[in-house]
């Protein structure tokens, strides 16, 4: 991937000798975030437990496994190429991401939040669990579920400091 600056960024979403790339202006970039959090999706419920209930029953059921409980999410169907889908796949994983706004507890999460947190490929999710290669992620209150393309996620991974891509270029 390209270095970034101020006034462009260069997606790119490498698979064997081909490279996806599209530069995009960061008023561009900033559109398209805006469009991803703000446009139509799907309304969602995860858990309706207290703060302190969520951290107790997931202290209980998870014992020793990296948690975070969150707020204000999204649930993203990343729109991947056959070939990149069927990577994400051939892991285990499906193109499915987790954005949150609002981080309620963490145990083990890494990296700076303050732009939200965006999850790595879906691994497993089922009811309020969403489950990732490395933590597991308690949907609190209302979320959204929506579709996106590579460009849209991308710009996003970039604003939260997410290594989305990493192991698929």
């Amino acid at each position: 991937m390209s270095d970034l600056n101020t006034t462009s960024i260069t997606t790119s979403f490498h698979g064997g000798n081909h490279c996806f790339c599209e530069p995009i202006g960061k008023i561009l970039e900033d559109e398209l975030i805006g469009e991803l959090l703000f446009g139509p999706a799907w309304i969602l419920s995860g858990s309706a437990l207290s703060d302190e209930q969520l951290i107790r029953a997931t202290s209980e059921t998870f014992p020793g496994r990296s948690f975070c409980i969150v707020k204000v999410w999204m649930l993203i169907d990343v729109m991947l190429t056959d070939r990149h889908a069927q990577l994400v796949k051939n892991d285990g994983l499906i193109s499915t991401v987790l954005y949150a706004n609002t981080i309620i507890y963490a145990v083990d999460a890494q990296g700076d939040t303050s732009h939200g947190v965006l999850s790595g490929f879906q691994r497993s999710h089922e009811d309020c669990f969403f489950e990732t290669e490395d933590m597991i992620y308690i949907l609190g209150g209302r979320g959204a579920r929506k579709q996106a393309g590579v460009a849209e996620v991308f710009a996003l991974a970039q604003k939260c400091g997410a290594e989305l891509w990493r192991g698929y270029d």
